[in-house]
């Protein structure tokens, strides 16, 4: 029999393991850090519009190949239908 395995104390070791490596600190440190750095209007706008034209170019390349795959579906799908009608006209021409 295939029984489902028992996780409950992999999350708590795999957080344990991850504590192991980062330094006692490393929070603190991180949010010090971001306290003190002076972040720009200009800085924001940078990410902002390097964030905007990542999404936009994704986006792009989702539509190109959605409309490049259906396309491609209905061609076969056509061309499948077409068989079809051309057996039936074959059939409807019989006596």
């Amino acid at each position: 029999m295939n029984t489902t395995p028992d996780f409950s104390e992999a999350w708590p070791a795999l957080r344990s393991r991850a504590s192991e490596q980062l330094p006692p600190d490393f929070a603190d440190r991180v949010l010090r850090t971001l306290r003190l750095q002076n972040f720009s209007v200009r800085d924001v706008a940078d990410r902002f519009i390097i964030a905007a034209g990542t999404a936009a170019a994704c986006v792009l390349l989702v539509v190109l190949v959605h409309s490049h795959k259906t396309r491609q579906i209905n061609q076969v799908a056509l061309a499948d239908w077409r068989q079809v009608s051309a057996q039936a006209d074959s059939y409807a021409a019989i006596p």
